[in-house]
């Protein structure tokens, strides 16, 4: 039975980092950062490791 209740698991801070909660084995892998302005765009590959 579903509580209804949904829990976020990453939230972005102030200084534009993320915050992951409750990580688990299976969240490790390749992250893509993708970053669209007037300027122009970028991206940035992260391997997210769980020990």
């Amino acid at each position: 039975m579903s509580s209804g209740l949904i829990v976020r698991k990453v939230e972005r801070l102030p200084d534009q980092s993320l915050l992951i909660r409750k990580v688990r084995l299976e969240d490790q892998g390749l992250y893509t950062c993708r970053a669209i302005n007037d300027f122009g765009q970028d991206m940035k590959d992260l391997q997210l490791e769980i020990f």
